[in-house]
């Protein structure tokens, strides 16, 4: 997570953003050395890495009314060359490697969603489920293997047109586990274990996340999105507010970015100005 650090001590309290004016990751389902599930790339992706996937407002159609996007797209790693495999750590043929939405943490009362494309790289045009926030046991899961679970089957998958969605503006931390939904293994048993749940960061809308003390003050947190740029701001008032800008501007990443306010002494309101 990217830091600004303050020449100047602020107090603290929060508003939303002032938005002035390509985001696409692949995170890969395969299996690990004790052959058990994983994503292979979390590294890169889960919320440890500070990796974060934006969910724009849609105000109008048939998504009016989400914060919601076509991204990241979940893939299972291909055993075939006819679906360019065999890849590195591709579950045994016949698996059917499902994700399952077991936990989700965000702004009370808000929903996270996914939305299933028709199918050939079509975009979904309706919610297929939802989770609401608060959730530790979930069962919703949708497919990422392309296939019905049969004998030998590729565990191959990579869907586009797959949608994710939040209800309300916030950051969402969504855990997610991998499991075997077929029955190819010994006694009619899946062939693999299920995963370690994994959590993945989505923002909807643009907010500063939280406030986190750190060793050099105050840590505002917010969600930084590839090619645009983010500037904290702070007035004294709102009644006859006069913004100015603090620290340097951040340039978005698609990570988690955080700007340090030295030991607060006085009250202030902040926002963001994103360009």
């Amino acid at each position: 997570m990217s830091k600004t650090p303050l020449s100047s001590a602020f107090g603290i309290a929060f508003l939303g953003a002032f938005v002035a004016t390509g985001q696409h990751a692949h995170i890969n389902a395969g299996v690990d050395a004790a052959s058990a599930l994983t994503f292979m790339n979390a590294d890169r992706f889960a919320a440890e890495s500070g990796f974060v996937v934006r969910l724009p407002a849609v105000a109008n159609g048939i998504r009016g009314g989400y914060h919601i996007a076509n991204s990241p797209t979940f893939t299972a790693l291909p055993s075939t060359a006819l679906n360019g495999g065999p890849a590195t750590g591709h579950a045994l043929p016949g698996t059917r490697v499902v994700a399952r939405i077991v936990e989700v943490d965000g702004p009370p009362g808000g929903e996270f969603g996914f939305w299933e494309s028709p199918g050939d790289e079509e975009d979904a045009e309706a919610l297929t489920f939802s989770v609401p926030v608060g959730e530790r046991a979930g069962i919703r899961e949708f497919p990422l293997s392309e296939n019905s679970g049969q004998p030998g089957a590729d565990p191959y998958g990579h869907v586009h047109g797959r949608y994710f969605s939040a209800t309300l503006p916030g950051l969402y931390t969504v855990g997610i586990r991998l499991r075997d939904a077929a029955s190819n293994g010994p006694g009619g048993r899946p062939l693999h274990t299920e995963s370690a749940v994994t959590r993945f960061l989505f923002q909807a809308g643009d907010t500063i996340s939280k406030a986190v003390h750190g060793p050099e003050g105050l840590d505002l947190v917010f969600a930084a999105a590839s090619g645009r740029t983010y500037q904290v701001e702070y007035t004294a008032s709102l009644e006859s507010p006069s913004w100015t800008a603090i620290g340097t501007p951040v340039t978005g990443q698609n990570r988690m970015a955080a700007v340090t306010v030295p030991s607060p002494t006085v009250r202030a309101f902040f926002r963001l100005r994103i360009q």
